[in-house]
């Protein structure tokens, strides 16, 4: 049974009883053979609504549909300096959040136009104002503007309108005021100018749909620039989380809150093992590095450390690892020639890689000699190798 015909069974009105009647007085209504019109007029209503209950409810600043309460942030104006990431406090708050975007070109000739006509109006108000309060407003304008047009003449930039709408929604009315005042706060905090479209909740709500139609484009645009348009995409993300089982947390981004995780053990993420640690004196790097060696003591781990300010010798000591004092009058040493154990083993074809070994020591080498001799000449160089090689052999 196709599903024409599940629909036709679906709006077909019920038998009225099992008496026979004559094929004369049988009426079929068939709604393949009917107009539009008419085949809605067959529609049991009632028990449609009931399968898709549908209600919609327009106040002045949010609209109900169902049990969901949804509200329309616009946004009237924008920091003058952005940073990488900056709207991520944003876009990771907590609640039903969307933010919806709109840039359209603009006029290169009409933005400057306007830039200057901005600052000689601004400049004449300041002269005439002497609020301390107005004075900075102006100020501000006036720097804006400036910088503005310094951009567009380093060509770095060039204009554009922006637009931009969040859409919030919630289970409650309470709910969703709670949210508003929340991200109200958070778009103050990122020096952003947020308005609720009173009255116009129809438009504000379908230009937060994905129809690309922006009904309120007349008054929520913004003369902006593409550097400060660019910065509100995810693309520039300054994030490093890889939580992962064995992944280290080792620390917070101080831009974000969010934590900074890095499993080094996964090569195609983390390409390069290296780290440094840079701090003044006093901050806290000796501690920082105590942990981590806890840290890795705990997972089992071997860990070699050099220490020339004898800083670790006390937690290696408690971890119950061997510390050596090397210097010219010693009694330990370190034979930087020799290829342990472990290496052999570990290889998959011992025999065949024996000589690969040997030829990856002697680059190791070769650095490790010319770090003592650093005025090597190739032909010193190439002596070192062929002895080196020789002393392998007869070992």
């Amino acid at each position: 049974m196709s599903f024409g015909d599940n629909l036709i069974n679906l709006f077909m009105p019920p038998a009225k009883g099992k008496e026979e009647k004559k094929e004369e007085d049988v009426e079929v209504i068939d709604p393949r053979n009917m107009d539009k019109d008419n085949f809605m007029n067959l529609i049991d209503r009632d028990s449609l609504h009931s399968l898709f209950p549908f209600s919609w409810e327009q106040y002045p600043t949010y609209v109900q549909s169902g049990e969901n309460f949804m509200r329309v942030i616009a946004i009237a104006d924008y920091p003058k300096r952005v940073y990488g990431n900056w709207l991520s406090e944003l876009k990771r708050k907590k609640g039903a959040i969307d933010i919806v975007q709109y840039i359209d070109s603009a006029s290169n000739n009409s933005m400057i136009t306007y830039y200057k006509k901005t600052i000689q109006n601004k400049e004449a108000q300041l002269l005439n104002t002497f609020d301390p309060y107005k004075q900075k407003v102006l100020k501000n304008y006036i720097d804006s503007a400036n910088m503005q047009l310094d951009k567009y003449l380093d060509n770095s930039t060039t204009f554009v309108y922006q637009h931009m709408l969040v859409y919030l929604r919630a289970n409650s009315l309470t709910e969703l005021e709670d949210l508003t005042d929340n991200v109200k706060n958070t778009l103050i905090k990122l020096q952003m100018k947020p308005l609720v479209p009173v009255k116009a909740t129809f438009q504000s709500f379908w230009s937060t749909m994905p129809i690309n139609e922006n009904l309120l484009g007349d008054y929520t645009y913004k003369e902006s620039n593409t550097e400060v348009a660019s910065s509100m995409f995810p693309f520039d993300d300054a994030e490093i989380l890889d939580l992962k089982p064995r992944s280290d947390i080792e620390g917070v981004n101080k831009d974000t809150n969010s934590l900074v995780a890095i499993d080094m053990l996964d090569r195609n993420k983390t390409l390069n093992q290296n780290m440094v640690v840079i701090g003044t004196s006093g901050v806290g790097k000796t501690t920082y590095m105590i942990q981590k060696i806890l840290r890795y003591a705990i997972q089992d781990y071997q860990i070699y450390i050099i220490d020339p300010e004898n800083e670790y010798t006390k937690i290696v000591e408690l971890l119950g690892g061997a510390v050596l004092h090397l210097t010219s009058n010693a009694k330990s040493k370190i034979n930087p020639m020799q290829i342990f154990s472990e290496e052999i083993l570990s290889a998959d074809e011992a025999v065949t890689n024996l000589d690969e070994l040997v030829k990856d020591k002697i680059q190791r080498l070769k650095g490790f000699f010319e770090v003592l001799k650093d005025d090597m000449n190739q032909v010193e160089k190439a002596i070192m190798d062929r002895v080196v090689r020789n002393a392998y052999i007869n070992s």
